[in-house]
């Protein structure tokens, strides 16, 4: 994991999924942070997700698997987070 700071918080690098960045900051909760692309084609600003500890640990574990597998299985596996886990469910920003 990586250290980063966008000089508003500091935030630990889970993963990055091309289109955007997972980030764990400082309250624990989940930053989906959007590459420029995205960000001036869709005028998308962050996302904050809130997860309780299991959820969290079943994220990591599948972060962890999308970092180590084939592009074709990491791209389902990308679909599977974001219907999961990256829901409005779930989000608080």
């Amino acid at each position: 994991m990586v250290s980063h700071s966008n000089g508003l918080d500091d935030c630990i690098l889970l993963a990055d999924l091309s289109d955007y960045t997972l980030s764990l900051n400082k309250n624990g909760h989940v930053v989906q942070r959007f590459s420029m692309d995205i960000l001036t084609k869709y005028n998308i600003t962050d996302h904050v997700f809130a997860f309780n500890k299991q959820q969290r640990e079943s994220l990591e574990i599948m972060l962890y698997t999308y970092k180590n597998v084939p592009p074709t299985q990491a791209q389902r596996l990308k679909q599977t987070i974001e219907k999961d886990f990256l829901t409005s469910a779930n989000r608080l920003i």
